[in-house]
Parts: structure tokens; sequence; C-alpha cells
């Protein structure tokens, strides 16, 4: 939370000018500026629909090869009158129904961290707008939960330039008096801090937890890092482990572990000076626990957004989000990152959200790709993504989303969603309702928060959001429900008019297992699909079925199946007004020969 004005931070930052600066141009990102509220605008988020999606119950249906998707309507976990923003969220890796929540909380007679807390999937919440366990601190909460049930609150403290750490034992009713797990020695500003929980039960440091932030009293701003390995009563002597180089500065980390207890760090490396544009992202990791650390800062470039959003006064910023595979499927051990950048490819002239992967602990990385799929270039905006991992390997981002509106003065809430390791996405809108971006009053200038939350959990993903919908800035959120994917690769051209053709696909269950006298293949060489078998299961989630070829023709075939609740999917989506299809027919076409002649040589001997 770049926050309430403080006379600590012209004395630690005074080279920095207030008087009518805008916060972009503050590396820090602390100068207050009171703005007017500014008007929501209501919606019908489901007209129209497309032949994908249907309205059943206040839950809307999204029907793909991915999976079906129930969207629940949105709400606000924790509704008061004080302004939420920046969530992050976490769920028991065991107990998936337990969900913690942390945001910045402005009264505006207080500010600091707030949370939010279910054990029972989001049925009933409980929380604070005041942590007591953290009295006096300056928000930017990072949350994780032990196995037990502990849940842990990680915040900057009140004179911003410590790292604070708290929990509970019973679900949020008490908390204990804060330790200081970070400091910076000349009392300047920590910042953009996170942290990391490594919850994987066969590492060999489960349990550790690791903060990490970004320390203006050093020249270059680097990240730091303290990490505790008793449950954050005692915390290791911070450590530099970024060194950004002349010219740059580092902001912006995000910390996660692997499944074999690697610690790994991602932040944006930004030019050092105004517009601080995030140029690179830093790449950093830990093999023995979080002794010691590598890093490359220019990872790989990137183009940032950081600056005021057209069309609104709200400041963006381009730092990072990962995300590990530990699910030990056929991503296992993946690190996945996305960013919002612009102009830089595969990003177009208006900010994109962008993703690349390592799949080699990150010593090489993929060439980016774009996650949101409205037209390129056309004057929409994207920003502020998280992402998270499902019990599947389905990679989630959640993103603020402008397509929408003709004016592109609103926007809405979307999640992107890949199941082949990031290589294509789809997009679920999860918001049901339009907001109109606007700073906070009293609060940084240009600040609505800087960034979002998401986690995954008991067959569902959950996305959460600040607007000010309602009137106020509040947390939002929308679970979405996976049902079961279908991934089939398409069936060519072929000669053969007789006998069987072998159609096979791979059917993912979300929760529930498929239901095998619902998993049928469809096909027709007409426009009625008159003939269907039921497909058999060979082995995990491989299915295959035979098309009975009846000569000449074009062949037209889907894959239905449903899981054990019923939830229904087809390949491709929308089937049966959308099909796949091949054409069988023999080669009547003669074989065409292309030769260029051999011209005159020397050679005494032809070959």
């Amino acid at each position: 939370m770049k926050k309430l004005f403080s006379a600590l931070t012209i004395v630690v930052i005074g080279f920095m000018i207030f008087t009518g600066q805008k916060s972009v141009d503050n590396p820090v990102w602390n100068t207050p500026v009171t703005t007017a509220w500014d008007v929501s605008i209501p919606y019908s988020p489901f007209l129209p629909l497309d032949r994908n999606i249907s309205v059943k119950q206040g839950l809307y249906y999204m029907y793909s090869p991915s999976g079906v998707f129930a969207v629940a309507p949105s709400f606000r976990p924790y509704a008061t009158t004080a302004t939420q923003s920046e969530i992050h969220a976490y769920i028991h890796p065991m107990l998936q129904g337990k969900i913690m929540i942390g945001w910045n909380s402005y009264g505006p007679s207080f500010y600091g961290t707030g949370y939010g807390v279910t054990s029972n999937s989001g049925v009933n919440w409980s929380g604070s707008n005041t942590l007591n366990g953290l009295a006096t601190n300056s928000g930017d909460p990072s949350v994780a939960v032990y196995p037990d049930g502990k849940i842990f609150m990680n915040a900057i403290g009140s004179s911003y330039s410590q790292q604070l750490i708290t929990w509970s034992t019973n679900n949020g009713t008490s908390w204990s008096p804060y330790v200081l797990a970070g400091q910076n020695t000349s009392g300047s500003t920590a910042d953009k801090n996170h942290m990391g929980i490594d919850d994987k039960s066969t590492s060999p440091y489960y349990n550790n937890l690791y903060i990490m932030w970004t320390d203006f009293s050093v020249t270059n701003y680097p990240i730091k890092v303290v990490r505790t390995t008793n449950g954050g009563v005692n915390w290791s002597t911070s450590l530099q482990v970024t060194t950004p180089g002349s010219g740059y500065f580092s902001q912006g980390v995000n910390v996660h572990t692997g499944p074999n207890g690697e610690v790994y760090f991602v932040n944006a490396t930004n030019q050092s000076g105004s517009p601080y544009t995030e140029k690179f992202i830093s790449f950093g990791k830990s093999t023995d626990g979080g002794v010691t650390f590598t890093n490359n800062s220019q990872a790989f470039p990137i183009n940032g957004i950081r600056g005021n959003l057209k069309s609104t006064s709200i400041r963006v910023n381009s730092f990072p989000w990962m995300a590990v595979d530990k699910t030990g499927g056929t991503y296992n051990g993946h690190i996945y990152v996305t960013w919002a950048q612009k102009i830089l490819a595969p990003a177009g002239s208006d900010p994109d959200i962008c993703f690349a992967k390592s799949t080699n602990g990150g010593t090489n990385w993929s060439a980016p790709v774009r996650v949101n799929n409205d037209p390129m270039n056309n004057g929409r905006d994207q920003w502020f993504s998280n992402i998270c991992v499902d019990a599947y390997g389905g990679i989630n981002i959640v993103f603020y989303d402008s397509r929408n509106p003709t004016t592109n003065d609103s926007a809405e809430v979307y999640v992107g969603r890949s199941i082949d390791g990031g290589t294509t996405w789809e997009n679920i809108k999860v918001s049901d309702h339009r907001f109109k971006p606007a700073p906070i009053s009293g609060l940084a200038g240009g600040y609505q928060g800087d960034y979002i939350g998401i986690a995954s959990g008991d067959n569902k993903v959950w996305p959460f959001w600040a607007d000010n919908y309602s009137g106020v800035y509040q947390t939002w959120t929308a679970p979405i429900d996976l049902g079961p994917s279908i991934n089939h690769t398409q069936l060519s051209n072929t000669e053969q008019t007789a006998g069987t053709r072998a159609v096979n696909c791979t059917i993912t269950p979300a929760g529930s297992n498929i239901d095998p006298t619902k998993t049928k293949l469809y096909y027709t060489k007409t426009t009625n699909f008159t003939d269907s078998v039921l497909m058999t299961n060979t082995s995990g989630t491989n299915w295959t079925a035979n098309i009975t070829m009846t000569g000449s023709g074009t062949y037209r075939y889907y894959i239905k199946t449903a899981d054990l609740i019923n939830r229904i999917a087809t390949a491709p989506a929308g089937a049966p007004g959308t099909y796949f299809s091949f054409i069988a027919t023999p080669d009547t076409t003669k074989p065409v020969i292309t030769h260029t002649a051999l011209g005159n040589t020397p050679k005494v001997n032809w070959p």
C-alpha cells in the first residue's frame, strides 16, 4: 500500500520531489494524492450469450475442450465500508476448503492489513479490517497456511523499513504479537514483499517460510530474503539475492518453491530513470533451502507498462507473478511466469498479459505467449495478472480486462486457463459486473492496488480482485468449479473408405470420476449425428473408440463425456453445433513429377 504521507519517507528518500509529482515517477510509489471517487457502471454480464455458455441456477457454464467451467456469481467475502486492495490468497494444501486471504485496509481513520478466512470452501467467511497481530503496519499482505492449519500473515511495518510476521492457530480469532522477520538497516522502505512456503511434504525443507522484498536503502535497490525453519519464531539474517547492475533496480519480487525444495523467485528489473519501465524478468534460485542463491537479473527481456493506464488515472506495473507445478503430473517441476507488457511481441500496442515457462529449473525460458485472446492492437487494456497451478496441472491466470466496454473506461475480470503447459489459452469471464477503475481517495497518486490474487483447491479456482462496483473498493471473488476436460487431435483426411478408424483422446477428470456409460463418440456422414459408440478406457486417462467407415464422403464426429456428478464436456466445445471432420476418398489425382534437369558438367563420370 503506497500509502499515507509520512515524514519519515521524506527524510529517507530526500531526492524525490513530492509536490505535483505523480507516483509513477517515484520508484518507491509512496506519494499521497487525494482523488475524488468515480462512478460504477452496472450491467448484465451474460447478454448476449453464445452457444458455448449457459446460465443455470445463478451459475453460468462455459463448455470448452479444456473442461466445463461453472462460474459462481461474484460476491464479497468480507463486505465493509473500508477500502480493500491488493489481495493475496493461499489454500491449505491438504484441507482445501480452508482459504486465507489478506488485503490492504484503509478506513480512512486507519490503514494496514485486513484478512478473511473460510474453512468450508467459501460458504462462510470470517475476518477483520485490522489484524490485531499486526496492530501497527503498512499493509502489503502476503499469506500462507501450514499443514497443521496455522495461518500466517506477512506485512510491512509502520515505519516502512520492517518486514513483520504474525500467525493464528484458531482461524484468525486471535493472532500472535508480531515478530520482526527482516529490516533495512538504514530505515528506508522495505517494499513489495512476498512470502513463500515450502508445502511439499517430501521436500527436505518442508514448512520453511521465505520472505523477500526490495531494499531501498541499497544502491540499485536489490532484493533481500530471510527464512525461518521453526514456524516464524526465529529468522535468518537478511541476504541480498539480486545485483541489478548499473542503470537498473529490482522490484516486485515473487517467491515459490519447487517439488524438491527448490526456492525460486522472480522480479522485474526496472530501468533506474523515469518512467522506471520494467525491462527484464529476473530469475533466481536456491537448492539448499535458502542458504545461498544464484540470480540472473536479465533472464529474458520484457517491455513493461509501468505508468498510468490510459482512459483512467490508475497506476499500473509489470511486476511478475510465478507458479510452479508440483502435481507430479506431465508438467511437474515446470516454472511459470506471467506479467503485463506492450509493444514488444507477443504483446500489441496496448497492454497484454504474457506468459513464459522454464522446463529445466530456470536455465532456459520459452518464447513468451499472449494469454488474453481478444483481437490484437484493439485499444483494450489487460493488466495485473496473477497465476496458480491446480491439482490437475492446469495453469490459471487472473487479470483485469477492458475488452468489452466500448469506451475502454471500465473493466471486468477474466481468467486465462491452459491445460497443455501454457501453449494454448482459453479466457473465462469471472466477474458478473463491470466497474470503472479509479484511484482510492486519500492514498497514493493513482493507487487502486498493485496486484490481485488467485488460488486453487477442492476442484475449484478462486480468483480474487478489488473493484469499486459497490461504491467503495472491496475484495470480490467468483469461484470456478472445474469439470472434466477432453484433449483430442483431429483426424486428418484419408484414402481409407472401409473398415474402422480409431479416435483416441485423453479425458481428465476434475474431482469426480468419469462416467463410462456417458462417454461416447458420435459420428455421421450426413448433418445428423445418428451413430454413436461407447468409448473404452484403455489406461489412465486414455480413451478410444472406432468410426465404422462406410465408403467415400465427409465424416463428422465429436466426443462427449460426463462425470459422476453429471458435469458434461464435449470436444470440440459447442458440439454438436460444432464438430470435427475429415474427408475419406480414394486417391484419383495423378502424381506430379517435378525435376530440374542436370546441367553440363566437367566430371568424367556421371553418378
